[in-house]
């Protein structure tokens, strides 16, 4: 029997066409790579695009609730002036707002009395002659009161300390004491400037004063606001190293009866209680000593810090709210946006959007 053997050209054509298999199997292990790699990064942008949006939303939300905060101060301040005519540490606005849980988080803050602080445009009117004159009179005035307030709180309360804040402030350009600044110094400096010639809009810009430090700004904060024009300290909330800096007549002794007093409704009733606890002082001299322009009963700026925690964003707040003529309005508004940190070093990060951090020791309580 004769055996059959295969052509060389069978044999060539069978070996093609395992090598067009190959090709074809080879080139469709590539495609199907490149469809999967495809479908990953597809998918993977997709994620990455669904958390930004989900992220962001959750930021919109934190915002809105932080907002709701503001309707809630507004309304609480409102319907305290139906209640009474003047403001105190007892009135319900400057009770801490409960902590209020949401769903995924909570909202907290506090409502502060600016005018429990004392401002630091009172001082801007001052020129040579007002400047001079009251350093010499036996009687209080801002700029004895700003001096007073450093010297108490350990602080150097050397006249220039106030003088470079008068000509940071005031329109004119020549400089209020020798070793203070104008635009003339201030053009020297790298980079240079100018004086800002208007009101202080934020105690930030204090840090940025000679002889003024970053320190410095968080020792006096718990004291110092920047409010438009000349504002009066409210004695029914002001600290007790704010009240002795008022007056020379306001020793430890009688500011502490006067805090264990207060509130007192109306300035009469104030003069009156003060002279009485001097002993040697009738209500006229007490009113002298201590200008009523200085002080009052009510006020009319508060701050509003809030934050709101949800899921993992934290967003904390700071509204100006000024009342005046039956409304209330937000004056400005500043916010400050960290990531939710649980860890044993969160008390050493200290922040001026925070309720309690920077309270004087004696309001502790």
């Amino acid at each position: 029997m004769r055996e059959m053997i295969p052509s060389p050209r069978t044999l060539s054509i069978t070996s093609g066409g395992d090598q067009q298999r190959g090709f074809a199997l080879l080139a469709v292990l590539i495609l199907s790579g490149l469809c999967m790699l495809m479908i990953t990064q597809i998918t993977y942008r997709h994620q990455l695009e669904k958390s930004a949006n989900m992220k962001s939303l959750i930021q919109d939300q934190t915002i809105l609730l932080a907002l709701s905060a503001e309707s809630w101060a507004r309304k609480l301040l409102l319907d305290d002036v139906e209640d009474n005519q003047f403001d105190s540490l007892e009135d319900t606005w400057a009770q801490p707002l409960p902590v209020l849980p949401v769903e995924g988080g909570y909202l907290s803050g506090c409502i502060r009395d600016l005018q429990g602080r004392f401002n630091l445009n009172n001082l801007e009117s001052y020129d040579t002659d007002s400047w001079n004159d009251e350093l010499a009179s036996l009687f209080s005035s801002d700029l004895d009161a700003y001096l007073n307030l450093l010297a108490i709180l350990e602080l150097d309360s050397s006249e220039i300390r106030a003088a470079v804040i008068v000509d940071w402030t005031d329109a004119d350009t020549e400089a209020l004491i020798p070793g203070s600044l104008e635009d003339a110094e201030y053009s020297l400096e790298e980079p240079s400037r100018l004086s800002a010639n208007q009101y202080m809009v934020s105690l930030d810009e204090l840090a940025g004063l000679p002889s003024y430090s970053s320190a410095d700004v968080l020792r006096l904060y718990p004291y110092l606001t920047a409010l438009p024009g000349r504002i009066p300290v409210n004695v029914n909330t002001a600290t007790m190293e704010l009240l002795m800096a008022l007056s020379s007549a306001m020793d430890r002794f009688v500011v502490e009866e006067i805090l264990l007093e207060r509130p007192f409704e109306t300035l009469d009733d104030f003069y009156t209680f003060v002279a009485q606890s001097t002993g040697y002082m009738s209500e006229a001299e007490m009113r002298e000593q201590l200008p009523p322009y200085m002080i009052s009963t009510d006020s009319e700026y508060f701050e509003l810090l809030t934050s709101v925690n949800l899921l993992d964003q934290q967003i904390k707040m700071r509204s100006l709210i000024q009342r005046q003529g039956g409304n209330a309005s937000v004056f400005s508004r500043e916010f400050q946006s960290v990531p939710v940190v649980l860890s044993d070093t969160d008390d050493d990060v200290v922040s001026t959007f925070d309720c309690y951090t920077l309270i004087p020791e004696e309001d502790e309580s």
